[in-house]
């Protein structure tokens, strides 16, 4: 039981989110919903209005919504983080332009996607002053066509950067030299990326997979703004029965609710089934080249390995990615003089250099081929005399940059078209309050929208206040909860496995609303509704899994020799804690935090359930102004909504490499 115990600041945040589960799940049915001024008792009226109402066609079509736009993410961050990766040094600042869609709130992409995709947005203008289109008319109907693409779209722009950050960092850890040993063995692009690249970045694929389309199917503000009126994602319906009816169709909202999280949790857990798996097929031996014994193989033709007839890997479709996966494996199983293991893509010895291309030969059947010794130049060239490759310099570990590499214009050209201009149209419609189709230019321009920031700047400042009050009270509350479980997490020092990680992601993965609109009664009842306790409480409940995951990788970066160390020179718990371990996880804490601070500053639908309208927000002072039509004073309110959280995070970063260069760090 004392295990435990570092577990329990999470008792925080967990049963709140528990109680809004129970609250929703008796609720729908029946319990707990007043009824003619009194509590109403068990039925199932919910759940049969959720059979053989409209819920079940509301399902699929959020099914279908939230599955094309995670598919459609993952694949183009994939490609888009695979360019990025593969840019020299010098055009590596490309990889900060996608960032600028993370930024902005749900709301503001929705109606930044009206602005360029609607048939009087700037897509349908350019389409007709290219002579694509000889009307409105002719544009496709990309919005309010039925078929949901609008929303795809909005997610796809706004989660394919997400997909992008996670993919790069994946692929950070990944040694260069495999790719280009897979194309020095022949085999061409896609061949190496399916072997090489893929195998190393599918889980985080898959996790991205997962994350997006249980967000996407029970989200609230993208189908607000560009949701049909029939049929409607699964939030949008339970929240138009939830408000906008009497007390009996509550049952009916919280049963689509509870269906919502049941769906979340039966996904989840086949996730955690496959997962598991595909593990235990990549430990017991077949892929990775683990002996059956868990062994690493002492030879790549044993254990697991094609034998000497199939050397060749044009005639065994996993020898190329088994060559260069053992290797992998191979690298990261070398001792360091510290004890610790060489991480995949840290400096490795010129002997350790010149022994991994010696068994990749071997392992491809290039057996003629010859490997100089340690410290000895050359280039890969043809071998007379049956030898088809020759290694020099130990393959640098500079990272890759082959005569075949993307062209960098190119990549930088294509993430600026798809992530910057939409943000330019913002600019331009500042100034030009008259926009109309077809102009490519407004033909006027106006200070109007500038004059009247100026004027209600005040009221402007006073929401953008409050907004960042409560997202940063968030984001401490969370790094508080979450500091001390993130170590027991990651040292091992609690019982941990699919069960316990469903659990802690379950917040971040599963629909907010349906907690929150069932954790709403008891804030009625204590008073807390209408308070920014409760908003800060809800808040840090969906949030808190992103800054434990940060948390948990810092701890395990840094490790516990330093704590042991510190006690050996007699410091205590709390002394090591605040002088020795917090400053090296200060790189975790603002990566945690940034993203926690986001999606609290960034909510709309939460802030304004639980505040009720009386705790101010930007995003509430915002939403309306998206509503109203007047496109250019939306357009400035977006930008200063941009501008606030990129001022904390240039603040942030700087003070952060101030106070690691004063500490020597």
């Amino acid at each position: 039981m004392r295990r435990l115990l570092p577990m329990l600041p999470l008792a925080a945040l967990l049963l709140p989110f528990a109680v809004g589960v129970m609250l929703t799940t008796l609720q729908s049915l029946g319990i707990g919903v007043p009824a003619g001024g009194a509590q109403g008792g068990l039925s199932l009226y919910g759940w049969r209005t959720l059979l053989h109402g409209g819920a079940a066609d509301s399902l699929l079509y959020g099914v279908r919504v939230a599955g094309l736009s995670a598919a459609i993410s993952v694949v183009l961050g994939m490609v888009a983080a695979y360019g990025v990766w593969r840019l020299p040094r010098r055009w590596q600042w490309a990889g900060l332009l996608p960032r600028v869609p993370l930024i902005l709130p749900h709301i503001a992409v929705a109606w930044l996607v009206v602005l360029v995709c609607a048939r009087s947005g700037v897509l349908s203008s350019l389409s007709y002053a290219l002579g694509m289109t000889a009307g409105q008319g002719d544009f496709p109907a990309l919005l309010y066509g039925g078929d949901g693409w609008g929303m795809i779209i909005a997610y796809v722009w706004k989660e394919t950067p997400f997909v992008m950050l996670l993919v790069v960092a994946s692929l950070r850890r990944l040694d260069p030299r495999l790719v280009e040993m897979g194309r020095m063995l022949g085999g061409g692009r896609w061949r190496t990326f399916r072997a090489v690249v893929l195998p190393h970045v599918a889980p985080v694929l898959r996790v991205c997979l997962v994350i997006l389309f249980l967000y996407a199917l029970g989200a609230v503000e993208v189908p607000f703004v560009l949701g049909e009126t029939r049929p409607v994602m699964p939030g949008i319906a339970a929240y138009n029965a939830f408000f906008h009816g009497d007390f009996a169709g509550r049952p009916a909202a919280m049963a689509l609710l509870s269906a919502l999280f049941v769906f979340g949790v039966g996904v989840v857990a086949l996730y955690a089934f496959l997962e598991g798996r595909c593990l235990s097929g990549l430990l017991t031996g077949r892929v990775m080249g683990r002996a059956q014994d868990g062994r690493l193989p002492s030879d790549p033709m044993q254990d697991g390995y094609p034998s000497g007839r199939q050397r060749d890997w044009r005639h065994s479709g996993d020898l190329l990615s088994s060559a260069c996966r053992w290797a992998a494996m191979r690298a990261a199983s070398v001792p360091d003089v510290r004890g610790r293991r060489w991480f995949m893509g840290g400096q490795w010895p010129m002997a350790r250099q010149v022994s991994l291309s010696r068994r990749l030969l071997s392992a491809t059947g290039a057996e003629g081929a010859s490997v100089p010794a340690a410290g000895q130049g050359g280039r890969m060239e043809p071998r007379a005399g049956g030898g088809t490759l020759r290694t020099g310099h130990g393959l640098p570990h500079s990272r890759f940059r082959s005569q075949e590499s993307v062209r960098p214009a190119l990549v930088t050209a294509a993430l600026v078209v798809v992530f910057v201009l939409p943000l330019l149209a913002l600019v331009v419609q500042v100034a030009a309050p008259v926009w109309s189709w077809p102009d490519l230019w407004p033909r006027d321009f106006s200070p109007r929208t500038v004059l009247w920031l100026m004027d209600n700047g005040p009221v402007v400042m006073r929401h953008l206040a409050w907004s960042v009050w409560y997202a940063l009270l968030t984001t401490g509350l969370c790094l508080v909860v979450c500091l001390l479980p993130a170590r027991a997490l990651a040292f091992g020092l609690v019982p941990s496995g699919p069960l316990v990680e469903g659990l802690l992601l379950s917040p971040a993965l599963l629909p907010a609303m349906g907690f929150a609109l069932g954790l709403y009664g008891v804030f009625v009842r204590s008073g807390l509704a209408d308070t920014t306790v409760a908003v800060v409480l809800v808040l840090a409940v969906v949030s808190f899994p992103y800054m434990l995951r940060a948390l948990m990788v810092g701890w395990q970066t840094v490790g516990p020799d330093y704590a042991r160390c510190a006690a050996n020179l007699g410091a205590g718990p709390l002394r090591t804690l605040l002088a020795v371990e917090l400053p090296l996880l200060l790189p975790a804490v603002v990566a945690g935090g940034s993203v926690v601070f986001l999606v609290a500053f960034s909510d709309y639908f939460l802030v304004y359930l639980v505040g009720g309208g009386l705790v101010p927000s930007f995003t509430g002072f915002l939403f309306p102004v998206l509503q109203s039509g007047d496109r250019s004073l939306a357009a400035l309110l977006t930008l200063v909504f941009m501008a606030v959280p990129v001022l904390l995070f240039v603040l942030v970063e700087g003070l952060t490499l101030y106070f690691m260069h004063r500490r020597g760090m």
